[in-house]
């Protein structure tokens, strides 16, 4: 598999046996040092590694392409990230808003029919908490456990968004 390959960079891949035979004619060939490199096998070494140095800058200039598309695709999965991040947040919110708006929904449907006339008691003698009139201590204190549960979500200020800061503060 790697024999093509190495081929087409422009190395020559030989089998063991030839390369053994190979080695053997260039020992008994050599010259005066022993190098068994001529003028002519040195001509052709220069030619090919001028070919492979062509080659390399040619990959190299396609791979910088290649980078370039790159980095901005991924720029450009970054913008519709961080854009659809934003809109999750505001989603998010949207949704805690409402779920806060529904509880004060509950909260105020739970003191409505707890069974307190609240008018009778508003309207009674000189403040009287009973005004004459029988009322369940336990009705009082679910009446009371809603109320607080209502100023809890009143005073929070993502109830009112970033808009009003806080303005049902009052």
């Amino acid at each position: 598999v790697a024999r093509p390959l190495l081929r087409l960079h422009g190395f020559t891949v030989e089998n063991s046996s030839n390369h053994n035979e190979k080695k053997k004619a260039e020992e008994e060939k050599g010259d005066e040092n022993g190098s068994p490199l001529t003028a002519a096998n040195n001509i052709s070494t220069l030619v090919a590694t001028r070919e492979k140095c062509d080659r390399l800058q040619r990959q190299g200039e396609m791979l910088e392409g290649v980078a370039r598309r790159v980095e901005s695709s991924l720029q450009r999965g970054y913008a519709k990230m961080e854009s659809t991040t934003k809109r999750l947040s505001r989603i998010l919110q949207l949704s805690s808003t409402l779920k806060m708006a529904m509880r004060l929904r509950f909260e105020a449907k739970k003191i409505q029919g707890c069974g307190i006339d609240f008018d009778g008691i508003a309207s009674g003698a000189g403040g009287n908490v009973g005004g004459g009139m029988d009322v369940d201590l336990r009705d009082l204190t679910r009446a009371a456990s809603s109320v607080a549960a209502m100023e809890a979500l009143l005073a929070d200020p993502d109830l009112y968004g970033e808009d009003n800061g806080g303005a049902g503060d009052d």
